[in-house]
């Protein structure tokens, strides 16, 4: 069973190899601006909230605040 799990590594491998030798460069040279820390932080909070509420989901219920809270806070992050 733990061998079926070896499979990742050399599909992963494949597929950054792919794409370092296949899909072209796309940065921009010529825009060099800050990064944007808001976003950042908007980015990590709602990827973490709904990390949360599928994880306690299963304990919790959908009944539950938590889960409510956390997930309209990541639908109204959308």
């Amino acid at each position: 069973m733990a061998g079926s799990f070896l499979i990742n590594l050399p599909l992963g491998v494949t597929t950054l190899l792919v794409l370092y030798f296949k899909v072209p460069e796309s940065r921009n040279e010529e825009t060099s601006g800050p990064i944007d820390y808001p976003g950042v932080l908007l980015a990590v909070l709602g990827l973490s909230w709904l990390t949360y509420s599928f994880i306690s989901l299963p304990d919790l219920g959908f009944r539950d605040p938590r889960i409510y809270g956390t997930l309209g806070a990541e639908l109204w992050r959308w």
